[in-house]
């Protein structure tokens, strides 16, 4: 097996907000990837402070969401010149539930910076939960305006959203969900 650096993403959803992980991609000889975190200033593998749950929600290759999964909007801390329309989320299973996959399709606006990352997390109601591998759920964007594909596991109960981060840090977002998983505007 050799192991080959890339910088990737996977996010961390904790009280504290979500954090930029960098990511080892390790192929073998077949052609198949596992990917591994790799924290800055840390061993290679070890989460972060406060993770005591690191939860892989990578996409399996080929899946399907046969769900339309109605949603409401919740609150949003976008800035003036941006814009996330969430337009439909499809899932494996029917409704919002921990463990399932789900899709979000929608239109974005970046017009507060030149370039961000648009991704789709959960932030967890638990301390110390923690995600990797959410390769399908992030998309670089440039200014301007385009239309997003979105995929993850919902690893723990928590609240779904799309938003804008530049580095480690969150540049705004929409919160979307049913019932409880909907945070109060």
């Amino acid at each position: 097996m050799k192991a080959i650096r890339l910088l990737g993403v996977a996010s961390v959803s904790a009280p504290i907000g979500a954090a930029l992980l960098l990511l080892a991609l390790l192929v073998d000889g077949e052609g198949t990837a596992e990917a591994q975190p790799v924290w800055p200033d840390r061993l290679p593998g070890q989460p972060p402070a406060g993770c005591t749950r690191v939860h892989d929600v990578s996409v399996p290759k080929g899946t399907q969401f046969p769900h339309a999964v109605g949603f409401a909007i919740g609150r949003s801390d976008l800035k003036p010149d941006d814009r996330i329309v969430i337009e439909e989320v499809r899932g494996t299973r029917p409704s919002f539930e921990v463990g399932g996959i789900y899709l979000v399709r929608g239109k974005y606006t970046l017009g507060s910076r030149a370039d961000a990352r648009l991704s789709l997390t959960v932030t967890t109601r638990t301390p110390g939960d923690c995600t990797k591998g959410n390769g399908r759920g992030v998309l670089d964007v440039r200014r301007g305006s385009g239309s997003f594909e979105l995929a993850s596991v919902f690893a723990y109960e928590g609240y779904p959203h799309v938003w804008f981060r530049v580095g480690d840090q969150s540049a705004g977002g929409v919160y979307f969900g049913r019932g409880a998983l909907l945070p109060p505007k």
